[in-house]
């Protein structure tokens, strides 16, 4: 009996990066701030390899970006939702 793989959201790197764009943050390093996690949790390259797709955050980053953007964790999440519907821009 074999095991699925994990789901894994093809459009979840370009929601993030949208997000940053919206919120106005240049750099990664800037988003890496504004997410405010612990130091010890986020590398210094994190960012780069969620909006490339190379990584998918963890929950309490998606949790974060969620805080941030007033869009919900399932809408970054689920392929389906166009995030320029969900995302606040004040």
């Amino acid at each position: 009996m074999g095991s699925r793989p994990p789901y894994l959201p093809k459009r979840l790197p370009d929601k993030l990066r949208r997000i940053r764009e919206i919120l106005g943050v240049p750099t990664y390093e800037d988003m890496l701030r504004l997410l405010d996690l612990p130091n010890d949790r986020l590398q210094r390259n994190a960012i780069y390899y969620y909006e490339t797709g190379k990584r998918v955050p963890g929950l309490d980053v998606l949790l974060r970006y969620s805080e941030l953007s007033g869009v919900s964790v399932n809408d970054l999440i689920d392929d389906r939702v166009e995030l320029s519907e969900r995302l606040k821009t004040s």
